[in-house]
Formats: structure tokens, C-alpha cells, sequence
């Protein structure tokens, strides 16, 4: 029989997070010279391969160890573009995606071998997440008519902008996560459309990967400003028979959109989390459009450094303002 000496979380279907050790310590009673483990990834109940690990017993205790979290760091596609298709909108259950690349269930075989036999096995499995904020990967139960249980915060306190994409990941069935879609740019999914924090205004639209391991979604509402500039990378000289002809190599062309909203202080943690991501997308559709998941929806930008002050007083409105660096523009180089 195996017996788990360390487990990596109480509940098999608790989110863990991928930025830890996460080691998982076992044994068997049987005699036994290695052990084997099959992982497999596991989207909508499916398996889409497997990765194998051959351990021995560490000498002293007799006892198998491994560190899965190294081991879904190598699984989940950290730095991949997200892909969620927010045209899959539906009534709830019937249409559910898990977001690959947010959170990955691991399947977790293990053999026990004594030379070529297989002694002893067992299954475990995992919910993996790319969450940073420990706080936030113990579910939290709230309740709201017709609508799941999201997973980082209280659907009422959601902000839904109209015209705009949306998802969010909720929990189905008691520890089964996935993502949902709020909105696809057209119509609002039932269920969320009476929600209270409605917003029916233009601006220009930014999501990012926040520290909870899903995304977040902000509005700015303010006129943005764009700064332009360009810097020469040198010149050459041709020669003549005659003559000499300074010729420009070309010019390095950067473009900055500033951005400005104001926020009210309870969603102040929306506006520190936004300056730590990495993951942020610009919105380039027009409002009332259906992106149908295509990949020129959303353009992967990032902000540029900067301090953030405010008041700490709960009844003060905070004005975040943000600097994006657009990707270089390809102009003419010689």
C-alpha cells in the first residue's frame, strides 16, 4: 500500500499555486527499488499527454519525493498569449472552457516497482493555477441567483463594461474551475446582466493577468494621449565620382498611449495589480463587436514603469493614469 507522507494540498480539488515548491513525499509497504510517475494534463475531462519521471528513495527515510510545482511550471504555458474564445456564450453549464492557460488539472499515477514489476500504484490529482496571492486560491463561496460562484471575488462586486469582451473563472460542482464568458462584446450572458456594477461608456479597453492567477478587465474612460517619437540610427556615406552622399541607416520609431481613469477606493487593488502585470492587452476592436477569438483582438503591450501615490482614506476617489509602450513600428533601415 502507498502511503502519502506529504501532500501538497488537503483537498485534491483545491487550486495550488505554480510559484512554490509543492513536494509530494510517499512510500510503500511493498518492497520496492523505484518509482515511477505519469503525469497527465487533464482540459475538459480529456488528456492531452503525459510526462514521465523516474525517482528513487532517498537513502535515509526510505522515501519517494518530487516537486510537482517545478513540474506544472514546465506544463502551463507561462508565457503564451491567451486565447480564451469569448463567441462561446451560452446559458450556464452548457458551455464551459477549463483555460489551459490559466489552470491546468494534473494527473498524478504513481507506480511503485520492485526491478521491472509494478508492486503497488495510486492516482492522485491537482488543480494548478498561475496565482501569485496566496489569499485568494482558498474558494470562496458566494452566492448570487442564476449565476456560479466566481472564483476571486463576489460577482456583485464585479465590473462589467458594456460593449466590451469580458470572462471570468467560476467554480462549477464544488472544485471545478473554469472559465465563463460575461460578455462578447454584443450581448451580456444571462445571469450576469443583472449584476449592479454595469458601466455603458466608451474609452480604450485593457486586460492583464492579475496576481490571483486570472484576468482582470479596466476601462479607461478618459481622452488618451499618444506621444510619437523617433530617433535616427546613424548615417552612411556613398561616394561618387564626384560627390559624397550622406545617406540615414533609418530611425528607431516609439509610440506611447497614456491612459487616465479614476477609480472608486475599493477597487484600488485593481489599480496596484495592473502596475505589477506582465501579461496586459489592448483592446483594438470597436465597442459592440464579437472578437470570435481572433488573435488581432487583443494586442500585447506593456506599461511603463512608475510610482503610484494615493491617499489611504476609503471614501477618496483614486485617479490611476498608465503609460503603454506600443510594439516598435517597422519603418524602412538600411
Amino acid at each position: 500500500m502507498i502511503t502519502i507522507h506529504k501532500d501538497i494540498t488537503p483537498y485534491s480539488g483545491d487550486l495550488v499555486s505554480i510559484y512554490d515548491r509543492h513536494v509530494l513525499q510517499f512510500s510503500s509497504n511493498q518492497p520496492n527499488t523505484h518509482a515511477k510517475l505519469i503525469i497527465q494534463q487533464i482540459i475538459n475531462n480529456t488528456p492531452l499527454g503525459y510526462y514521465e519521471y523516474k525517482i528513487y528513495p532517498k537513502p535515509k527515510i526510505s522515501r519517494y519525493e518530487l516537486n510537482l510545482g517545478e513540474i506544472a511550471r514546465k506544463i502551463i504555458p507561462y508565457n503564451k498569449d491567451d486565447d480564451f474564445d469569448y463567441f462561446k456564450i451560452d446559458q450556464w453549464g452548457n458551455r464551459f472552457e477549463y483555460g489551459r492557460k490559466l489552470i491546468t488539472k494534473l494527473r498524478v499515477y504513481l507506480r511503485v516497482y520492485s526491478n521491472q514489476s509494478i508492486v503497488d500504484s495510486k492516482t492522485m490529482q491537482y488543480n494548478f493555477i498561475k496565482a501569485v496571492n496566496y489569499d485568494c486560491l482558498k474558494y470562496k463561496n458566494h452566492s448570487l441567483p442564476a449565476c456560479p460562484a466566481i472564483f476571486d471575488a463576489d460577482p456583485k462586486y464585479i465590473t462589467i463594461y458594456k460593449g466590451y469582451p469580458m470572462e471570468v473563472v467560476v467554480n462549477y460542482n464544488n472544485r471545478s474551475f473554469g472559465r465563463v464568458c460575461v460578455s462578447n462584446g454584443t450581448q451580456i450572458t444571462q445571469g450576469f446582466a443583472g449584476l449592479p456594477r454595469i458601466v455603458n461608456k466608451c474609452g480604450t479597453y485593457i486586460k492583464w493577468l492579475n496576481q490571483e492567477g486570472t484576468y482582470s478587465y479596466l476601462l479607461f474612460e478618459k481622452n488618451k494621449i499618444i506621444d510619437f517619437s523617433t530617433k535616427s540610427l546613424g548615417s552612411i556615406f556613398q561616394y561618387g565620382l564626384d560627390d559624397k552622399i550622406e545617406i540615414e541607416r533609418g530611425k528607431k520609431v516609439s509610440k506611447f498611449l497614456s491612459l487616465q481613469t479614476n477609480l472608486p477606493f475599493d477597487r484600488i487593488k485593481e489599480a496596484e495589480d495592473i502596475l505589477m502585470a506582465t501579461h496586459i492587452y489592448l483592446y483594438t476592436f470597436e465597442r459592440f463587436t464579437n472578437p470570435k477569438a481572433n488573435p488581432k483582438a487583443w494586442q500585447r503591450v506593456r506599461i511603463a514603469d512608475k510610482k503610484f501615490r494615493y491617499a489611504d482614506n476609503t471614501n477618496s476617489i483614486i485617479t490611476l493614469t498608465i503609460q503603454i509602450k506600443l510594439p516598435e513600428i517597422l519603418t524602412h533601415r538600411f
